[in-house]
């Protein structure tokens, strides 16, 4: 594929993000995160899940897993969902 192809997949998938982090139009948004190989966030709007994000688990965490809480503040910093409710984190 050409990498204009690429830059146009980037450009909607970072508008879909935006538009989700916003949250500005009163849809009903939320969170659910899998763990497995990474943090898998799963972005849902009116029920439906829309996007897909990822964020890497940090090294430190192998010897000595944190709490729920501070899982939800690393996604919150380092995924692209606002404000946004984390109502699930499995692993």
């Amino acid at each position: 594929m050409s990498d204009k192809f690429y830059d146009t997949m980037e450009a909607i998938h970072d508008d879909i993000a935006d538009r989700f982090a916003a949250a500005a139009d009163g849809v009903a948004r939320h969170v659910e995160c899998r763990i497995d190989d990474m943090i898998y966030v799963y972005l849902f709007e009116g029920g439906e899940h829309i996007q897909t994000q990822h964020v890497e688990i940090p090294e430190a965490w192998g010897e000595n897993w944190p709490s729920d809480d501070t899982i939800r503040r690393l996604v919150h910093r380092r995924a692209n969902i606002g404000k946004v409710r984390i109502t699930s984190l499995s692993a």
